[in-house]
């Protein structure tokens, strides 16, 4: 699986495996707001560039970052992604080694593996 069928405007993509996806977002999930009418602070800010995967999120008080070196990854961009989008995909208990394709276009962030697709509608909350 190397890229996702229900986006056709690929602007940016990563290859992982379950286990990577897991420790790619519960680091940071720590930060991410729970219920703030303040909508972006209950997301996690995904930047893509030159290889490198940046993780960040913040609930205002608390901060974290991570830069992930070691992913497969393709274009460019930074996206604010739902945090549950990723815990539905987790909640599949599907095998750590199972390959996922995270996908992103100009409104819509995608996460596919073996049998399950889910795709999340963010409008233009892109990161300039």
């Amino acid at each position: 699986m190397s890229q996702c069928s229900y986006i056709s405007n690929v602007r940016a993509s990563i290859n992982c495996t379950v286990s990577e996806l897991a420790a790619l977002f519960n680091n940071a999930g720590y930060a991410v707001a729970k219920d703030d009418v303040r909508r972006y602070l209950c997301h996690v800010n995904l930047t893509i560039e030159e290889q490198t995967v940046k993780v960040c999120a913040t609930d205002g008080h608390r901060l974290s970052q991570l830069t992930h070196k070691d992913l497969a990854c393709n274009g460019t961009g930074s996206y604010l992604v739902p945090t549950s989008l990723i815990t539905a995909v987790l909640a599949q208990s599907l095998p750590q080694d199972t390959p996922v394709v995270i996908a992103f276009d100009e409104q819509r962030a995608s996460i596919e593996s073996s049998d399950t697709s889910i795709i999340s509608v963010f409008g233009r909350r892109e990161i300039p």
